[in-house]
């Protein structure tokens, strides 16, 4: 797969600016880390600050479900390059090595808005602990729907006892949420996360909140 990409690739190495590129990005309430897969030059002009935004993929095909996920994943990269790493992400694309085909995302100004509220909301139904359940078809991608009381059951289907039928075949799920890695939170995640719990118990709002925030994060920028 590794020597398929290089050999097709390889004239794209000279724009290459870097590789597994970490973030820390403020957002409401919450700081969140990154890494970019690929920063890639938008041209050969000497201009940095225009990047292409890459992440790589394994899955030769992903479902609309996941689509959509990986592509909150890009606009959040892309916000990123723009708060955090004083980039301008031109463009943004999945990369899938199975096949070497690229998904373009887009990252107009209008789509980041609305990945940003998207984040907002889940932020804080995440601090608020609402995590209410959605029922729909994709339970049956989910490794708790054995012990979910809310999990959508699809309407049996009543077949007449002369009509032949084929043996059922279970369904093996391709790929789950559950068996991401999810990443431990840092020490400086749990001590922002605190400071921010404290400053909401003080009735610390408005712009003395983003101030106190803003220089808690520059006290402690260089810890990891």
């Amino acid at each position: 797969m590794i020597k398929n990409y290089v050999e097709l690739n390889r004239e794209d190495f000279s724009k290459v600016l870097e590789t597994e590129k970490r973030f820390e990005l403020v957002q409401g309430e919450a700081l969140i880390t990154g890494q970019i897969d690929l920063l890639k030059k938008f041209d050969e002009e000497g201009n940095v600050r225009e990047v292409e935004i890459i992440d790589f993929k394994t899955e030769k095909e992903i479902d609309r479900l996941y689509r959509l996920d990986y592509e909150l994943q890009l606009r959040l990269y892309a916000i990123a390059c723009m708060k955090s790493l004083g980039l301008n992400p031109q463009q943004a694309c999945i990369h899938h090595l199975d096949g070497n085909k690229k998904d373009y995302v887009n990252i107009s100004q209008p789509d980041l808005d609305k990945a940003s509220e998207e984040m907002n909301k889940a932020i804080s139904n995440i601090i608020d602990g609402n995590f209410s359940p959605k029922p729909s078809e994709n339970c049956a991608d989910c490794d708790w729907q054995k012990i979910c009381s809310k999990k959508y059951s699809k309407p049996i289907e009543t077949k007449p006892r002369f009509v032949e039928t084929k043996p059922k075949t279970e369904y093996v799920p391709r790929y789950t949420y559950m068996e991401r890695k999810r990443p431990t939170p840092t020490e400086k995640q749990k001590a922002f996360a605190d400071y921010v719990a404290k400053l909401k118990q003080e009735g610390i709002t408005g712009e003395q909140f983003r101030n106190k925030r803003d220089q808690w994060l520059r006290e402690h920028k260089e810890e990891n």
